[in-house]
């Protein structure tokens, strides 16, 4: 499930011209391998850095961390974590449905969060990584308020030019100067590279990619909705775009409707 094949309309590809022509090098080497083979981790090595190695099996991902872009009660029931690009348009529209979910009564009780991930596709979106290392940095100097300010406002808008991103960072309260720094210095590199590890072995071979943790075991009525949604929804492979990671821990590929978000989280939670 690659986003270019499912929707022609892309950003402008035209360069920002941010000075991190960033070297995500391991990750997105592995990645675009997993990728190029369909997924299959098994297919003969292309020497790719051994310390970036996609499993074969969807593992499980870290549950929340300092550091991690919520919304939402940190205490939540269900945790949505999003891995996403944000020159992806099927991100930018799945941005608009978990906006609404957590909008919704459960997430207004406290019941259900959201956490955003970085996964930038250099492959299909060059910018990507100097946007993701931007948003980090913007969260550096600003905090999370702004990295969501930031986060809301380029799916919203974009950028065509490096002036046009710097003006949403400064739009999102965040200074320039400590923002370039931040981005001179490639400070977010290393963390960027783990995040598109842990989505590719969680399963995600596309954005969005979300995982929902649950406080709990998955129910009995989730468990029988993800067989009935594994059916219906598969990628062009033929392969669902739900996984059961673990007792805990459910896997959801592409910008699927908010009515389905909401089918999960009502199977889990009940009345």
């Amino acid at each position: 499930m690659s986003d270019d094949t499912m929707n022609p309309q892309q950003r402008p590809a035209s360069s920002l011209g941010v000075p991190v022509a960033i070297v995500i090098a391991a990750a997105l080497i592995a990645v675009a391998i997993y990728l190029s083979n369909g997924g299959n981790a098994n297919a003969p090595a292309q020497n790719a850095d051994d310390t970036a190695q996609i499993t074969t099996e969807a593992k499980p991902i870290r549950g929340l961390q300092e550091g991690d872009h919520i919304r939402g009660n940190p205490d939540a029931a269900i945790l949505m974590v999003e891995y996403s690009d944000y020159d992806c348009p099927f991100c930018s529209r799945f941005h608009g449905t978990l906006t609404n979910v957590l909008a919704s009564p459960r997430g207004a009780a406290g019941e259900v969060a959201w956490v955003y991930r970085q996964f930038p596709l250099q492959a299909l979106h060059p910018n990507a990584p100097a946007i993701a290392h931007a948003s980090e940095c913007v969260n550096d100097v600003a905090g999370n308020e702004a990295f969501w300010a930031f986060t809301d406002s380029y799916f919203s808008t974009g950028a065509d030019d490096e002036a046009g991103l710097y003006a949403i960072v400064t739009g999102a309260g965040a200074d320039e100067t400590a923002v370039r720094a931040c981005m001179d210095a490639g400070t977010h590199i290393s963390a960027i590279q783990e995040t598109i590890l842990e989505a590719a072995n969680a399963g995600g071979n596309g954005t969005p990619f979300t995982v929902f943790i649950f406080k709990d075991d998955m129910t009995d009525a989730l468990r029988a909705l993800v067989e009935q949604l594994s059916v219906q929804y598969r990628d062009s492979s033929g392969k669902s775009l739900f996984t059961t990671i673990s007792d805990t821990q459910l896997s959801m590929g592409g910008a699927l409707p908010e009515a389905i978000v909401n089918q999960i989280i009502e199977a889990q939670l009940g009345s």
